[in-house]
Order: C-alpha cells, then sequence, then structure tokens
C-alpha cells in the first residue's frame, strides 16, 4: 500500500483479533508497551476478509465488522497504527520468507513480530512460529508470542463469546469482552433521552 515503514522500525502484532475481548486488549496493550521499551512504533496487522474465507469459503460469522474492530483496536492504545492489509489470492501465494521480507519488513518495517501459537503463514501455511522466528534471526526482527490471557475457565477467545451468545448468557459475554455487547447490530443515534 501507500503507507511507508516507520523510520525507528516497528513491533508488529498479527491476528484477526475479532471481538477485540478482554484477551486481545492484553495483547495489544503488551504490544504497545513492548514497542514502548524498544523505540519502535507499534503496528496491529489484521487481514481482511479472513484468509479462510478466500481460501476455502467458510469461517463462523465474525463477532465484529472490520471497521468496527479497527474503532475498538484503535481505542485500545493511543500509540496503535491498525494496518488492515486486503488478503487475497497474491497475498496467498506469497512463500514464508517473501510474506516475511516483504510484507513484515519491506512494507511494515518489522523489528519485531508478535503473534498467536498457531498462527500460520505463507503459501499453503507452510510458516509456522519456528520459520517465523528463523526467517526473524535472517531479516532483522525478534518474534514474541502474544500472551494468553484468561480466567479459570481457560483463554478468553472469540469461540468463548460466541457459545455465550448462543446461551444467551449476556454477563458471560459482557465478561468475556469486558464492555457490553454491541457488536451484532450497526451502531444507531437513540432519541438523545438516555
Amino acid at each position: 500500500g501507500a503507507m511507508s515503514a516507520p523510520p525507528g522500525g516497528s513491533l508488529v502484532l498479527i491476528g484477526n483479533f475479532d471481538g477485540v475481548h478482554r484477551g486481545h486488549r492484553a495483547v495489544l496493550l503488551a504490544g504497545a508497551a513492548a514497542a514502548r521499551e524498544r523505540g519502535l512504533a507499534p503496528f496491529v496487522l489484521t487481514f481482511h476478509p479472513h484468509p479462510t474465507v478466500v481460501l476455502r469459503g467458510a469461517r463462523p460469522a465474525p463477532l465484529t465488522t472490520i471497521g468496527f474492530r479497527v474503532q475498538l483496536m484503535c481505542e485500545v492504545h493511543p500509540m496503535l497504527t491498525v494496518v488492515v492489509e486486503p488478503f487475497t489470492r497474491e497475498l496467498a501465494a506469497l512463500s514464508p520468507r517473501e510474506f516475511a521480507g516483504r510484507l513484515l519488513v519491506g512494507a511494515l518495517g518489522a523489528r519485531a513480530v508478535m503473534v498467536g501459537s498457531n498462527f500460520r503463514f505463507g503459501q499453503g501455511r507452510a510458516g509456522d512460529l519456528s520459520m517465523l522466528r528463523a526467517l526473524g534471526a535472517e531479516l532483522g526482527f525478534e518474534t514474541h508470542l502474544h500472551p494468553l490471557v484468561g480466567d479459570e475457565a481457560g483463554a478468553f477467545s472469540s469461540t468463548r463469546v460466541r457459545a455465550a451468545l448462543v446461551e444467551g448468557d449476556l454477563v458471560e459475554v459482557e465478561r468475556l469482552l469486558g464492555r457490553p455487547h454491541a457488536l451484532l447490530g450497526r451502531v444507531v443515534a437513540g432519541d438523545g433521552r438516555g
């Protein structure tokens, strides 16, 4: 795209972050803090449409529209820049090395990259965490895992949010999201009487 990498380099958080639930917010805050410590600009890299839609034509309905998701992520920390990369067959066809070299280092100036433990990248999803670490050592970025945040029932996840929605358990939904549930509809202005 037209965006240029920051001169001092960046920390790139990669993820879908659907729902921007409490676990996601913890990741975004950890990334912003790690970036500040290193003097890097924190970027969030997210793909739209979701890669599985492009590659396999199916996935669960997203909890948040891409626009609302970007808005919620930007509200987490003022330093975060959210980059929505169009996910295309061309992007899917890049080798893991091309993905890391062109997109992460070339376009975004990555000096550090933070991903979830199940992150896959590059053609045929051939790239995994150990490959990302190896490419980072070669291309000049550190690789970190998203911190996993949860409660006694396990990690906070979009799957848990969806399950609670299906149960109609809005108290649990709100607890997992860390905010009232306003995800499924558009936000419409009320009568201003509230």
